[in-house]
């Protein structure tokens, strides 16, 4: 499940469940629709509800962060449990839960 926010302050994209190649067409319409009302405000990967996350999810993370900075905004990814954050770690991605993202 997907849900969008829009705050004063940014725009919350809410995942719930499992953040994998199935869920991709709806991750790729709700950026889209983030980046068109964001604004300049920052785009909020909210994942507490996330409980699997695969190589399609980080993609699409990845995609997603590309994209905000192609339009001067920052994507922040957040309410990461332990077991998924431990899945970004594993699989070398621990920079995209800082919002500065990778150094270099």
């Amino acid at each position: 499940m997907l849900t969008i926010k829009s705050h004063p302050d940014r725009v919350t994209l809410l995942l719930e469940g499992e953040f994998d190649v199935a869920a991709m067409p709806a991750i790729k319409k709700a950026v889209s629709t983030a980046l068109d009302i964001v604004d300049g405000r920052p785009v909020e990967f909210d994942l507490a509800g996330v409980t699997f996350i695969d190589s399609s999810g980080f993609g699409a993370l990845i995609a997603a962060r590309e994209q905000c900075a192609n339009q001067g905004t920052t994507l922040l990814i957040t309410g990461v449990s332990d077991r998924v954050r431990r899945t970004f770690e594993i699989s070398g991605l621990g920079s995209l839960l800082d919002p500065a993202g990778p150094a270099g």
